[in-house]
């Protein structure tokens, strides 16, 4: 089980920049109507999550809130851009931020947890409170209110390939493709050429030879049919990154009574500690691993243990380097997480 005292410091540290920010008074109900941003589908397990937080705010609101739930990115609303959308609470007045998306607007918010910085789901969730307190005064900063988390709910990372392939050597003469500038670095250091390819754009590549191999996580595979272009998958690293924001608009959060700022946060918290049982055993991870290879993904043998290190050496020293190059902020934010995760 896990330590829920470790969760629920997270709430006093939020709740201590909200109180000093929030303003007292109500305002009408139609006032109080929040669209909420939802990139991810309503099928994604963590959606069930987000759609729990929804449904308890506004059935504890007592009218003085109601929020709608926008999945799917349905309101034409990129993730990249929020930082700029969300302040004036007129577009959106929540969503669902994963901080790596924010790495043009708020570098410091992207790397704040670098891809495969941290060495077990454990240690992550052990990190929470001291995320919240980061994340928290991050988004305080633009006019924002850090509500809660949400943990994503997959755990592993692949490397898929049109043949069997598991060793750092064999993969030197591949072209890999990754999401994001980050891992295109961390490979290079690895001597493996890298390019970013978006999620939907990938199965094409793989067809037409752009790409021999993928980064990817085998529990999103079925959703871009990707074991049918590159069926091989051998594990790299875990998936321990940084969870989903529930973040708000502050100047849509200073409209509500204090009752319910308060009771946001509660619900924000309730849904932190669910959200983070079943990261921690990786439950939907297995759940959904085990139907893609019944679909046909082939899991060979993971990366030797050498290979793993290797990564792992690569990602810790160029998230130092990203984190110091952002100034004195992100450089003590970066030696908190790390005296604690490693």
């Amino acid at each position: 089980m896990l330590k829920m005292t470790h969760l629920r410091r997270t709430v006093a540290a939020i709740a201590t920049l909200a109180a000093a920010s929030a303003t007292a008074g109500g305002a009408t109900a139609a006032e109080n109507e929040w669209r909420m941003h939802m990139v991810i589908s309503d099928t994604r397990e963590e959606a069930k999550y987000v759609k729990e937080f929804v449904d308890e705010v506004n059935e504890r609101s007592n009218g003085d809130l109601e929020i709608t739930l926008y999945p799917s990115a349905s309101l034409g609303i990129k993730d990249v851009d929020l930082i700029r959308i969300l302040p004036p609470g007129n577009a959106v007045q929540a969503a669902l931020i994963a901080p790596g998306y924010m790495a043009r607007d708020v570098p410091e918010l992207a790397y704040t947890i670098a891809f495969g910085s941290v060495p077990t789901r454990a240690k992550l969730v052990e990190l929470y409170p001291l995320l919240h307190e980061i994340y928290g005064g991050i988004y305080a900063r633009y006019d924002t209110v850090l509500l809660g988390f949400v943990s994503n709910q997959l755990s592993t990372v692949e490397v898929f390939c049109k043949e069997p392939i598991n060793t750092l050597e064999e993969l030197r003469s591949k072209k890999l493709r990754v999401s994001d500038k980050f891992s295109v670095d961390l490979w290079a250091k690895l001597g493996v050429s890298a390019q970013i390819i978006g999620q939907y754009d990938l199965y094409v590549a793989m067809s037409t030879g752009v790409v021999d191999c993928a980064q990817h996580l085998i529990g999103m595979s079925l959703d871009i049919s990707l074991h049918e272009v590159a069926p091989y998958a051998a594990y790299i690293t875990p998936y321990n990154v940084p969870p989903w924001g529930i973040v708000a608009s502050k100047r849509a959060f200073d409209k509500l009574k204090p009752e319910t700022q308060a009771m946001l946060f509660e619900v924000g918290e309730k849904i932190g500690l669910e959200s983070a049982e079943p990261f921690l055993s990786g439950s939907h991870n297995d759940a959904i691993s085990a139907e893609a290879i019944a679909a046909g993904v082939k899991v060979v043998e993971p990366f030797s243990e050498a290979d793993q290190k290797a990564y792992r050496d690569a990602a810790l020293e160029i998230w130092e380097a990203k984190m110091r190059s952002l100034g004195e902020s992100a450089t003590a934010n970066y030696e908190k997480i790390h005296a604690m995760a490693h």
